[in-house]
């Protein structure tokens, strides 16, 4: 999921969300930002990954509401970072199925990002 709205950096109060499902944050971001919600990938490009007792299905499961946009994502981020080359940050918060299948369409978004931060991963 990407939001693209301007916080002041020195804003922590507001920068964070918290940890949150799926349903909730897209409304959230809908009504307090006004940005588009789309669908991503529903599965991984390699399956199943890591411990999936961790990963509680109920963020997955419950119907988005209608404010969820037509387009899908990846067409959305090709989109966006190609109307807007060099101004957005993009931020990967779990797996990266929609960034690779963006790049795998148009590799040159990678260099129309103005940075890619990727939060999070292990290994074992």
């Amino acid at each position: 999921m990407s939001v693209r709205q301007k916080v002041p950096e020195d804003d922590d109060e507001n920068n964070e969300i918290g940890n949150v499902d799926c349903c909730l944050i897209s409304s959230y971001c809908h009504v307090a930002f006004q940005v588009h919600v789309c669908r991503g990938a529903e599965k991984s490009l390699l399956g199943l990954f890591g411990k999936s007792e961790n990963l509680p299905g109920i963020a997955w499961t419950r119907k988005m509401d209608g404010h969820v946009q037509a387009e899908h994502s990846v067409s959305s981020l090709i989109r966006c970072v190609n109307e807007n080359p060099g101004e957005i940050s993009l931020v990967c918060l779990g797996p990266l199925t929609n960034l690779a299948l963006a790049l795998r369409l148009d590799p040159l978004i990678a260099t129309n990002l103005r940075e890619l931060i990727i939060v999070g991963g292990n290994i074992e």
